[in-house]
């Protein structure tokens, strides 16, 4: 758990730092664009991976999973029984 916390402290401290960097003008308009996309599309799923490689695998596989894969089962059965019985919608 500790290791998820620590993900998402470096996520918050990287948010922080480039918000500060924004209000300081230090960066162009354009740096901003390559910087965001850089972090979005390169960095965070990055720090995603080192994250879920370091995972223990018997915390993931737990019967947590089993319970979260019922109740997401159970409200997809609700959602297309209200979707297609009241509000008449197609499988499209």
């Amino acid at each position: 758990m500790s290791a998820v916390v620590a993900a998402f402290v470096a996520l918050v401290s990287v948010a922080v730092l480039g918000y500060l960097v924004g209000l300081a003008g230090v960066l162009r308009a354009e740096d901003e664009l390559v910087l965001s996309r850089l972090a979005f599309f390169v960095a965070t799923p990055a720090l995603l991976f080192t994250t879920v490689a370091r995972a223990d695998l018997h915390a993931i596989f737990s019967p947590v999973l089993l319970t979260n894969l019922a109740g997401l089962f159970v409200v997809q059965v609700l959602y297309l029984g209200v979707a297609v019985l009241w509000w008449r919608r197609s499988r499209a």
